[in-house]
């Protein structure tokens, strides 16, 4: 899974400086702005996730600084279960491509870098594992993100968004589908 989003990572960097034929040079872009967006979905683990994020677009590019979460259970729901829903957070940094049509419907397609924090309750036979101490373990690294999205806007300022992410990164390689609403500042 890991190469094959390295693969498609590499594909959308490729689209960077190819001109988009359904896009006219000669007529600006009509969504330059600057959008905030939350959405909920659910992770290839059927986990519940939601996602914020800020995203500058200008023309045909967008930069977007995204977090992503998963959202935890009730304890009661945790105590039944052998392992622990894992807790994972993503800090986004991507860089992306934009694609307009008929004013309303827009596709974007972006990679980048993010910081991945996963969060794993230890079990009791493993090394420096205390009753009262270190009951949690955390780890952190990098990992290379991908996302595809559709943006229905409704007005400059408002629109419905729907995307699949996947990350790739050595603590857990993940995918979610998504969906939310963007809002315009300006």
């Amino acid at each position: 899974m890991k190469s094959k989003i390295f693969l498609i990572g590499m594909i959308c960097t490729s689209f960077e400086t190819s001109e988009s034929m359904a896009q006219s040079s000669e007529k600006p872009a009509e969504h330059n702005n600057l959008y905030m967006s939350a959405e909920f979905g659910k992770t290839n683990k059927n986990v519940s996730v939601a996602q914020g994020g800020i995203s500058f677009q200008f023309e045909n590019t967008y930069y977007k600084i995204k977090a992503s979460t998963t959202i935890e259970r009730y304890e009661e729901d945790r105590r039944h279960k052998e392992d622990p829903v894992p807790g994972l957070s993503v800090l986004n940094f991507m860089i992306g491509k934009s694609y307009n049509f008929w004013n309303i419907h827009q596709f974007q397609m972006g990679t980048g870098l993010a910081v991945v924090n996963k969060v794993v309750q230890q079990r009791m036979n493993e090394p420096g594992y205390y009753e009262y101490h270190n009951k949690y373990k955390e780890s952190v690294t990098v990992g290379l993100p991908v996302e595809f999205r559709y943006n229905l806007y409704v007005s400059k300022r408002l629109a419905f968004s729907c995307a699949a992410n996947a990350n790739a990164n050595p603590l857990q390689s993940f995918s979610n589908a998504s969906v939310g609403l963007m809002l315009g500042v300006y």
